[in-house]
């Protein structure tokens, strides 16, 4: 039978389910797992769906859970256990669960300390917070001077920059940019082999004109001239 669906963070859920092995010889090449897709319509015998397997001797008292992980965020997911022997499937009845949301969990907060080539970016994340077991996160900001590098489908094109994080607070020092430039940015983080990332926002660098001036050449001869600036 399909357990519940517990444990449920931004990218992955735990399905506790019964199988009755007792009179099933591993000799018999049968397997147990969990059966998962966005669409109802896969979870049939007949049908190519993602699954999970569990080990045959692991189970316990006709017991056993397994953990869906790489799982989208604010996203509805059909699930169900099942056995397979060979090519054939036996599936337990359907159920839901929906991973969390990220919103307000990841923001991008204003550049500070902004200057001719560097700028310090800010964040904010409680990530951690909603994966009660634990789990390693890693964070970082992504950064481009075109804002459409930042979006879904180009986002490989922007560059990542790694943050501190303490007390959920995220920064990172860029450095080496060019004055009089705009550059777009988020927050970033990676939970195991997902992506995440918050709002994008922008700042720019500030303009060598405001800093290095020229005045108009005098005294000019034939082949000298006098030239001042600040």
């Amino acid at each position: 039978s399909t357990g519940e669906a517990s444990d449920i963070t931004l990218t992955s859920a735990t399905i506790n389910s019964t199988a009755d092995v007792e009179s099933i010889s591993s000799k018999e090449n049968i397997i147990v797992g969990i059966a998962y897709s966005v669409n109802k319509n896969k979870l049939h015998p007949d049908s190519v769906f993602n699954q999970k397997t569990y080990n045959l001797t692991k189970v316990k008292d006709k017991l056993y859970n397994i953990t869906l992980s790489g799982l989208l965020t604010d996203t509805e997911y059909y699930y169900c256990s099942f056995t397979c022997a060979g090519k054939s499937y036996k599936l337990g009845n359907i159920k839901t669960f929906k991973t969390k949301s990220l919103d307000g969990a990841l923001l991008t907060n204003d550049a500070n300390d902004i200057t001719l080539t560097s700028a310090i970016l800010k964040g904010t994340s409680s990530i951690s917070s909603l994966y009660p077991n634990g789990i390693s996160i890693s964070y970082g900001f992504k950064y481009a001077a075109k804002q459409t590098d930042l979006e879904n489908e180009n986002i490989a094109k922007a560059k990542i920059i790694g943050a501190k994080i303490e007390n959920n607070n995220l920064t990172a020092e860029l450095k080496g940019l060019n004055s009089s430039t705009t550059y777009y940015y988020c927050a970033y983080a990676k939970v195991g082999n997902v992506e995440l990332t918050g709002q994008i926002k922008e700042f720019s660098t500030n303009s060598i004109d405001n800093y290095l001036t020229i005045d108009e050449a005098q005294n000019i001869a034939f082949t000298t001239a006098i030239v001042k600036g600040k």
